[in-house]
């Protein structure tokens, strides 16, 4: 079987890791693959290379790639409407019978009926949930096929981090890493840090909307925040995380699955995790209580539980739980046997929406996520479940009406010259 890997870019970001994972699992299963990024490539490149899988950037070795004529296109996407993908995949589909599977990173539908996608498979349960909730009748097929977490590679690690920042052994170490809503972070971090003088906090550079943010802080804290450069490969990335006894995401757009939150916590680090109810919120998943993660619901409650941990550290077996949690749900032997079946299942199904899901569901995936489940993870957020206003918010944002304005938004883009010319010849 072939399978071709399509994103828009190979930066060290959690989408073009988990299209690295996917690579890595086709290619260990004897399939032929390959990868094209539309965009510019990055450090990932290296590391396709490095597992002997072809890359193409933009038009490098473009020829080959129409030559490749996959059975499978894995598109790794945002999920809304964009007319430059749905001229490539299109082209795929039209020309060699290519069927088209997408990893939807955001859980956004693409709204128009000539969309050449046969199943959208979401990274979370409550993106899935969300998708069928929400958008009714007009999603596609769909499943839950959850993202995957290399915890061979991501793992507790012995660590130097606090000697060389001269952190203290007996301190609080707190970790920052990802997209971060900075105001409502430090309504939480510094009123916590204020009261107890063994929190320290670590913040990485990289990947942050505002990575000066701790300048601001009251001087009497500043002693205590690290700011430390980006951090590459998984070595440096678990020596961090293994360094902290929590970590913090506070994702101004939520997230709809979390990789930092799941690498933090398959160190055996627990998450805080910031509850967004009305933009995405797998984070209270990946984090949960049950895996023993610090869901909350805002700034208050996080304040609180920060003060909890300066004053009884995470435990040991709360550490092997998170751990566990992850290896369970996610790792990459978990995902291994999930994803090659979804691949072989959807070369054998029909055309229609029906047989798609039939066929996923015969073979054991979900192609809808229980409404109870979803509340139970609402009841569980420490500081308490959503308000009245969150679900009508929840509402008006992730409804169709919503969907339908960013869809039209989405198309009303120019087409560049540049996404013209991808197109298959």
């Amino acid at each position: 079987m072939k399978i071709l890997f399509i994103c828009d870019e190979l930066s060290y970001r959690g989408t073009p890791r988990y299209l690295l994972n996917c690579a890595r699992i086709a290619k260990g299963a004897g399939m032929e693959a390959r990868v094209w990024a539309l965009e510019k490539g990055g450090p990932v490149e290296g590391e396709l290379a490095q597992n002997g899988i072809p890359v193409a950037v933009e038009f490098s070795n473009i020829s080959e790639i129409e030559c490749f004529r996959p059975d499978i296109v894995h598109i790794h996407r945002c999920g809304a409407v964009s007319r430059r993908d749905t001229l490539i995949l299109r082209a795929f589909k039209e020309k060699y019978g290519s069927r088209i599977i997408e990893t939807s990173v955001f859980g956004l539908a693409d709204l128009t009926w000539h969309s050449p996608i046969d199943v959208h498979a979401h990274i979370s349960r409550w993106d899935l949930w969300r998708w069928r909730r929400y958008l009714r009748p007009f999603h596609q097929a769909g499943i839950y096929l959850p993202n995957c977490v290399d915890t061979e590679a991501i793992r507790p690690t012995p660590s130097d981090f606090r000697m060389r920042h001269g952190i203290p052994d007996d301190s609080i170490l707190l970790g920052r890493i990802g997209k971060t809503d900075w105001k409502e972070l430090s309504r939480a971090v510094v009123p916590a840090m204020e009261k107890a003088g063994n929190v320290f906090f670590a913040t990485v550079d990289d990947y942050s909307d505002d990575c000066h943010a701790t300048e601001a802080w009251p001087d009497t804290i500043k002693p205590r925040v690290i700011r430390i450069p980006v951090l590459k490969g998984s070595d440096e990335l678990s020596a961090f995380y293994s360094a902290c006894d929590a970590t913090l995401n506070f994702s101004p757009i939520g997230e709809s699955f979390g990789f930092v939150v799941a690498e933090s916590m398959s160190c055996g680090t627990p998450c805080i995790a910031h509850s967004t109810p009305r933009s995405d919120n797998a984070q209270i998943e990946v984090a949960s209580i049950a895996c023993g993660g610090y869901p909350v619901r805002d700034a208050a409650a996080a304040e609180k539980t920060i003060l909890d941990i300066a004053a009884t550290p995470p435990t040991a077996e709360r550490k092997v739980l998170c751990r566990r949690s992850i290896v369970e749900r996610y790792s990459l032997s978990r995902h291994s046997s999930s994803l090659l079946k979804a691949y072989s299942v959807l070369v054998g199904s029909g055309r229609t929406k029906s047989d798609i899901e039939r066929r996923y569901r015969e073979a054991g995936f979900e192609t809808c996520i229980p409404e109870q489940e979803i509340r139970n993870l609402f009841r569980s957020v420490m500081g308490g479940k959503p308000s009245l206003l969150d679900h009508i918010f929840m509402f008006l944002i992730h409804s169709l009406p919503n969907a339908l304005r960013i869809q039209r938004n989405f198309l009303r883009r120019p087409l560049s010259d540049t996404a013209k010319k991808l197109q298959l010849r």
